[in-house]
């Protein structure tokens, strides 16, 4: 059955979390099934993951090792009694041989996976970082394979996917420290790469904009030398006597941004005539300031007001001139100042004070702007793109630290003893330690080939143990007993009684 990808995403995250649980407790471990005795129930390429339990009870599945050689069983507690749990597989006809303790157990099965192997063996392929923590911290993945014991064809086994190697729990308590605090140190880096590299360093965000618009009028006009005013020029906020000027310039200045503004005046008397005068065509600009001038000629405006005023049959009076500039934002944004003046045949002035002269609005539009992500920490919060070089510092500083752990966790894997048990594995039976029989000829051969070549000749198993680093194959036939000693000069005789383990 196809998984989907977030599937393996989290497999791969509870394989990590059960790598890091295993490292700190040894109460977690994982195995893939290969063999055919606990179908239907689990079949080839399934993963299950085992608990220690301090109880365990009949129907539980659960995983133990019948000899001290790595490998280890899967199957269902049937029964037991003071000496042990009985075990049996459920494709098995028979009992298993071997009846464990609740502590000789490695734990009962608390989660099955259908062809989760399946899935790890492909994720673990290039050996990403999470498969490759977890190979680490747990001493390599176990995987089951099918006993070949001619007497029990059908028992699924367990063994150390990384038999080149060793575990992690072989190592000195400060090389296994250093594993561990390098796989965290990386696990936090993949977890911070993952959320700084999943989305962009910069986000979209709605923003409020404001903008502040200034427009400020003046008028003024040259006069002749008079006693009405100081000099010759009448400016704002000073009443224009029309005897001394007829026409006025008046200055619109404007502040704020970019858009369109048009100038006009608004007429109206208190008969309540009206007309609008354009005083300025519209003009585009692009900046944020923006100054015009226009011209009032006050005799036109007044004769326009009396002419209205003798068609109506109404008395014209003052004219009240309000002069407003619109101005058009490309937003659509529409700001329209205005300015009062009073025109009577005397003089031209402003309806209010000089504050009139200045008007300020804000205009407040939301707008789309982009801003930089950032991934909170600590209760702090880190900008991405600072995140992603720290990511990948911690990932190779993690990725340092378990590859040295790694090398020195192979280096344990590179004797003598060990390059034996990986190349003529097929030829070994563990076993405790064997005395010398009374009667027997013991020959301690210089070459461990030279027992591989005794093994073939006469079809018999190599038996061997390991003591104080000094791995020992015999050969025994009737009456003779061949030896290989790993680290030890050929003429020493090992002669400790012990018993065989079955």
């Amino acid at each position: 059955m196809r998984r989907s990808l977030s599937f393996v995403m989290a497999l791969l995250v509870l394989l990590t979390l059960a790598g890091t649980a295993l490292a700190v407790t040894g109460r977690i471990a994982l195995v893939e099934t290969h063999g055919v005795s606990m179908q239907p129930s689990y079949v080839k390429g399934d993963l299950a993951l085992v608990t220690r339990r301090t109880s365990y009870q009949r129907g539980d599945v659960a995983a133990y090792r019948p000899q001290q050689d790595g490998l280890v069983v899967l199957h269902r507690i049937v029964g037991g009694n003071g000496t042990g749990f009985t075990f049996k597989g459920d494709n098995n006809t028979h009992l298993d041989a071997h009846h464990p303790t609740a502590d000789a157990l490695i734990g009962k099965v608390v989660l099955h996976v259908p062809q989760g192997g399946v899935w790890l063996h492909r994720v673990t392929g290039p050996i990403p970082l999470t498969a490759f923590l977890l190979i680490l911290l747990t001493g390599g993945r176990q995987s089951l394979r099918t006993h070949r014991h001619r007497r029990r064809r059908n028992v699924s086994r367990h063994v150390n996917a990384g038999r080149t190697g060793t575990s992690i729990t072989a190592l000195s308590p400060a090389l296994q420290a250093t594993a561990l605090g390098s796989s965290v140190i990386a696990l936090i880096g993949a977890v911070l790469a993952v959320a700084a590299w999943s989305s962009p360093t910069t986000q979209p965000v709605t923003v409020t904009r404001s903008v502040v618009h200034t427009m400020a009028f003046s008028y003024s006009t040259p006069v002749p030398r008079s006693p009405a005013y100081d000099g010759t020029t009448a400016s704002s906020p000073s009443p224009i006597f029309r005897r001394l000027a007829d026409s006025v310039n008046l200055r619109v200045s404007y502040r704020g941004g970019p858009g369109r503004i048009a100038v006009v005046a608004d007429l109206a008397t208190a008969s309540g005539w009206r007309s609008t005068v354009p005083l300025s065509h519209p003009a585009a600009f692009d900046g944020n300031k923006y100054v015009t001038n226009v011209r009032l000629e006050l005799s036109p405006l007044a004769r326009r007001a009396a002419a209205a005023a003798a068609a109506t049959g109404l008395p014209d009076g003052p004219i009240t001139i309000v002069v407003r500039a619109v101005v058009t934002s490309p937003g659509g944004d529409v700001f329209a100042p205005a300015v009062a003046l009073m025109l009577s045949p005397l003089q031209l002035s402003l309806v209010s004070d000089a504050s009139s002269l200045i008007v300020t609005k804000t205009i407040n539009r939301p707008g789309a702007s982009l801003q930089a992500r950032t991934i909170g920490i600590g209760g702090h919060e880190l900008p991405a793109s600072s995140t992603r070089p720290l990511s990948l510092a911690l990932i190779l500083l993690g990725l340092a630290g378990t590859s040295a752990v790694l090398m020195q966790a192979r280096r344990h894997g590179t004797d003598e003893g060990g390059r034996i048990r990986r190349g003529h594995g097929r030829l070994l039976l563990r076993v405790h330690p064997i005395a010398s029989r009374a009667g027997s000829r013991d020959i301690d051969v210089a070459e461990f080939a030279t027992m591989v070549r005794l093994a073939e000749r006469y079809g018999l198993l190599i038996l061997h143990w390991s003591r104080s680093g000094v791995e020992t194959f015999i050969i025994q036939d009737e009456s003779t007993t061949y030896r290989y000693r790993t680290g030890t000069p050929a003429s020493h005789v090992d002669t400790t009684p012990a018993l065989a383990h079955g």
